[in-house]
């Protein structure tokens, strides 16, 4: 599942940083235009290859200071993230073999939670001077400004680095520098934009679970093949279209939820365990398989509640998949116990006994290997297996022959 700003935080407040870069990744993943490609910690913390050949590249920041009003920090004129920031793209651009041929098909993004402020001087003449309403000049001389302005011996070396670079390239870098502020909460953005795509409110965070879900594992296999993470419109569209076509065609969303019981005697207290022990599928003491058939029967009981209030199914539709896991498992039972069902029950003996055993197992067998469907939608092998642990908790259905004298 994806975690929030706030459980991230409270886990790891060290790495909240890489999951807002991580989600602003996949927030202008999400927004590319037809032929572009995005990339991650590439040519830069996330980058972006235009149609018209051009590059944007990205410093992803995070903060986690607030203000007095409770909102991120805002970004000041002094901020050392920024001036470092600046000095790491120079040393980049004076690294090329031709500086201005790469700052022509170039421009720099500041992407940041923290906020604007009218006393970031340096910030609002950045803006006017990219909107030529004042020269080079003046923000330069501000610049020199700012040195006596701070105490920090670490900023004033920032600051005199940008300084030293050549007027004429400074000043072309300068016109390609924009700042993107106070994107606070980007699941919410992310969100409106898979709302974009049509989908409806109710599926809306399915459909985020599903590309973020995708999407860390496709890093993941990138990275580990040692490749670079680099991700085409198309190769996107490709990758993701499943989760938004699923939500457009109301396949019902099989959502991983963590409940279980782990205390050892209330597993061994529930009916479809005892049976499970009773015809030897499970060892009385092996408390892992007990909590692996528990936790499935309690996917498949909360996620078809959740279905229920969310409007996904109705009472209709739920005795209809009863009926239909029902006479799925009756088939079985009855087809496997054909030859066992005449062994008198009181008076067996143990080669008998064991029979029982045996065709009780292959029901059981037969059964798991059931592919159910709700509404249209198959079910994965865990909850249609989960779905016939609750029926036989419920003691609607059972294994061995004689199920329901023993167990109803």
């Amino acid at each position: 599942m994806s975690k929030s700003y706030e459980e991230v935080t409270a886990a790891d407040r060290t790495s909240v940083g890489f999951e807002y870069q991580h989600y602003y990744f996949i927030y202008r993943l999400l927004k590319l235009k037809k032929d572009e490609s995005i990339g991650y910690e590439v040519k830069d913390d996330v980058h972006i290859e235009n149609i018209d050949g051009t590059d944007e590249l990205v410093q992803v920041k995070h903060t986690l200071k607030v203000n007095s009003d409770g909102g991120a920090a805002n970004l000041t004129e002094l901020d050392i993230d920024l001036w470092k920031t600046l000095r790491n793209w120079l040393n980049l651009i004076i690294e090329k073999d031709d500086p201005i041929s790469f700052l022509a098909n170039t421009s720099f993004l500041i992407a940041t939670n923290k906020n604007d402020s009218k006393r970031n001087r340096f910030l609002n003449k950045i803006k006017k001077y990219n909107e030529d309403e004042i020269h080079f000049e003046n923000v330069y001389l501000y610049m020199k400004e700012l040195i006596d302005k701070t105490k920090s011996s670490n900023i004033k070396e920032e600051i005199r680095y940008v300084l030293k670079t050549e007027k004429k390239l400074l000043a072309l870098f300068l016109k390609k520098i924009k700042f993107d502020l106070s994107l606070e909460d980007l699941i919410e953005m992310i969100e409106y934009k898979i709302k974009d795509n049509y989908v409806s409110e109710e599926r809306v965070k399915d459909v985020f679970t599903c590309i973020e879900g995708n999407l860390r594992l496709w890093k993941y296999d990138v990275v580990k093949k040692g490749k670079k993470i680099i991700i085409s419109k198309e190769m996107a569209t490709k990758k993701l279209q499943k989760c938004f076509e699923d939500a457009r065609r109301n396949i019902l969303p099989q959502r991983e939820i963590d409940t279980y019981i782990d205390n050892v005697q209330e597993l061994k207290d529930l009916p479809f365990i005892q049976e499970l022990i009773e015809i030897n599928d499970i060892d009385i003491d092996d408390h892992t398989e007990m909590i692996r058939y528990n936790s499935q029967m309690l996917k498949l009981k909360n996620n078809l509640n959740q279905w229920l209030t969310e409007g996904h199914l109705t009472e209709i539709d739920q005795k209809r998949f009863w009926e239909d896991s029902y006479n799925r498992w009756h088939s079985i039972h009855k087809r496997s116990h054909r030859r066992t069902r005449k062994i008198n029950g009181l008076q067996k003996t143990p080669d008998q006994e064991q029979k029982l055993i045996d065709a009780a197992l292959n029901c059981l067998d037969d059964t798991r290997d059931i592919n159910l469907q709700v509404d249209g939608t198959t079910l994965t092998s865990d909850m249609s297996n989960g779905n016939y642990y609750h029926m036989s908790n419920n003691k609607e259905i059972g294994w061995k022959v004689e199920w329901e004298d023993r167990y109803r």
